[in-house]
């Protein structure tokens, strides 16, 4: 060490004062805040947390704890009914997925149900009585090919 004994004995008491100051400090506000911190304790066996704001707001008066309440139940309402919301959303993103996939349906990799997006009713303008229609199959696109000439 570099310094004496009464240097260190100086020390050591300009420490232990400082700790019993402090000790007595939050001694006194434990004390004159009791009833809250209670209310705080009952506050937090209910919810489990406390944020910094909520904290500082009951603390210094600014809201009763009825009124952080308050808050705090129409708070979760909100949250409640956009989660409500945001699952209906996904559930229609979900249905509109499903219906691009049915209707982006290739007759040739899908099976035999491909060709039923395909059928359909309509009305014949004469009669007015409903036709059903059937898919038609088309002929694939040939590119025309030129002849060969035999070169003899």
């Amino acid at each position: 060490k570099s310094y004496s004994e009464a240097t260190a004995t100086l020390i050591d008491t300009e420490i232990n004062e400082l700790i019993e100051e402090a000790y007595a400090n939050v001694t006194e506000i434990l004390t004159v805040n009791m009833d809250k911190l209670l209310v705080i304790a009952a506050f937090l066996e209910k919810h489990e947390k406390i944020n910094g704001e909520t904290f500082e707001q009951y603390m210094s008066g600014e809201f009763t704890m009825d009124e952080i309440e308050v808050r705090i139940a129409e708070e979760e309402e909100k949250a409640a009914e956009l989660e409500k919301i945001a699952a209906k959303a996904r559930e229609e993103a979900e249905l509109a997925k499903k219906a691009a996939e049915v209707n982006n349906m290739n007759p040739n990799d899908q099976g035999p149900m491909a060709y039923s997006r395909n059928v359909g009713n309509k009305q014949d303008d004469k009669t007015g009585n409903q036709q059903t229609t059937a898919p038609v199959e088309t002929a694939p696109e040939v590119e025309n090919i030129p002849e060969e000439k035999d070169e003899k």
